[in-house]
């Protein structure tokens, strides 16, 4: 048994056990097997199965919170900054214009709000609404009085509020993908133990019939029998009959599936080749 790489996608796993499962349950309900070994493989699939819904319903939390929970709270984080930063400027432009005369080098305006770069928004994304709310106080204690003073404050310190509550949601958002990301990884390995376990207690089950065991499990990304691409060998095979010479109006039969091979070796080219499974010894006779 050849397992997916440790880095392949929890949906890869999913799909390589899922092939496992459906070949016990498969053989499970052929009578031409002895009872108890028709029990033992439905026992098999059946904590298979518990452990690739588990994998499963692991992988689909994850992908949502990806898709769309932690989507959403990084673009309301975005936006409440981008407010943040927008009345911030709103409220320096109005006191350079009220309070100094339209210069921002003005004494007055130093003393609210001296650089918005530097003050608020240089600062790291979880001290910029500390720093507005600090602005907004510093703005509301300015000596000089001007009609839009106390709206502006207000405002700041509002989106200030906002803002925050924003940057610890994303905040939360990212530690609860992590977490949900961790559970994933752990219901992965322990799918992959679960088919390890399957493989071994196969072998024990159905001893020195290797063959056997070897085929309730992928082989690359192929059953050991019935590929899923036999209309496409078919094809090849046609097209070898078409492009070869005939003598007398009969084509070389196997010179055609010759060329069929050579195409499919072309195309799987990196897996594992298929092995002849014979049927287990136990089904030779009926139960």
């Amino acid at each position: 048994m050849r397992l997916p790489s440790d880095s392949a996608s929890s949906r890869v796993h999913a799909s390589f056990a899922s092939f496992t499962w459906s070949s016990l349950e498969a053989w499970s309900e052929f009578s031409a097997l002895p009872q108890t070994d028709r029990t033992a493989l439905l026992a098999l699939a059946v904590a298979l199965r518990t452990r690739i819904d588990n994998l499963l319903t692991e992988t689909r939390a994850t992908e949502d919170h990806v898709m769309f929970a932690r989507p959403a709270a990084r673009a309301r984080q975005n936006a409440w900054l981008a407010l943040l930063r927008r009345t911030a400027g709103e409220a320096q432009a109005m006191v350079s214009i009220r309070a100094g005369h339209s210069s921002k080098d003005h004494p007055t305006v130093r003393e609210f709000l001296p650089k918005l770069q530097a003050t608020i928004t240089g600062k790291k994304i979880t001290a910029r609404p500390a720093a507005a709310t600090k602005a907004a106080s510093r703005l509301e204690g300015l000596q000089v009085a001007f009609p839009e003073k106390a709206e502006l404050a207000e405002r700041l310190r509002t989106v200030a509020v906002s803002a925050k509550a924003a940057v610890t949601a994303s905040a939360a958002a990212r530690e609860e993908w992590s977490e949900g990301r961790s559970r994933e990884t752990v219901a992965k390995q322990r799918l992959r133990l679960e088919l390890e376990k399957t493989h071994r207690l196969l072998g024990a089950q159905f001893p020195g019939q290797r063959d056997f065991v070897e085929s309730f499990f992928l082989r690359g990304t192929k059953p050991s029998e019935g590929e899923e691409d036999e209309e496409e060998v078919e094809e090849a095979i046609d097209e070898g009959a078409d492009e070869g010479e005939a003598d007398e109006g009969e084509a070389d039969e196997g010179a055609e599936v010759d060329e069929a091979d050579e195409g499919d070796e072309g195309a799987d080219e990196g897996e594992v080749e298929d092995d002849e499974v014979d049927a287990p010894a136990s089904a030779a006779a009926p139960a």
